[in-house]
């Protein structure tokens, strides 16, 4: 990650076009190596899976971002510290390519998620992941064990989201469909 000598993220870079272009099929090939990844580590384990489905569909966002990337003279200007790193912008950028292209299956990992096929909700729509994608705490709940706060404030072993195998199997296909379908 880049930082400067004081520790802080630029806000934006500059890349010349083939760096540009080698990042774009870096970040592909990532996605398709996470997809594979999850058919594989669902037969061992669904949340790890759902997890690493999660991180693709970051990648997915970051890859909408860099497409966006304004070119001048030979250079494309990379938004660093506001969207090339930011997780909640790659995620909704991700989300909102899945809703106006018809991926909704790639949003819908478990059961009690608004919106079990396409029709999902406008205004819950970021948080049908299982709020794995929402935020990074609930992200790394799938990797990590703690404890949580009940209602009465005393702490308990946090459990799993609760993933549906078959709705990520669907997901991972659209979302292999979905990144196959971007232009180059």
């Amino acid at each position: 990650m880049l930082r400067d000598s004081k520790g802080k993220r630029p806000l934006d870079i500059e890349v010349p076009e083939d760096q540009w272009i080698e990042m774009m099929q870096h970040i592909r090939n990532g996605i398709f190596k996470k997809l594979k990844s999850v058919r594989v580590m669902q037969s061992i384990d669904k949340n790890i899976a759902a997890g690493i489905y999660v991180y693709a569909v970051e990648e997915f966002g970051k890859l909408l971002l860099l497409r966006e990337a304004p070119s001048h003279g030979g250079q494309r200007r990379v938004k660093y510290a506001e969207e090339f790193v930011d997780h909640k912008v790659k995620t909704e950028k991700a989300y909102g390519y899945f809703q106006n292209n018809n991926f909704h299956v790639c949003m819908i990992l478990g059961q009690g998620c608004p919106g079990q096929t396409s029709d999902v909700d406008e205004e819950k729509w970021d948080n049908v992941i299982v709020d794995l994608a929402a935020n990074t705490e609930a992200r790394l709940s799938i990797f990590y064990s703690d404890f949580v706060y009940d209602s009465n404030q005393d702490p308990v072993v946090e459990s799993q989201p609760d993933v549906e195998p078959e709705m990520l199997r669907r997901a991972t296909e659209q979302l292999e469909i979905a990144t196959k379908g971007l232009p180059s």
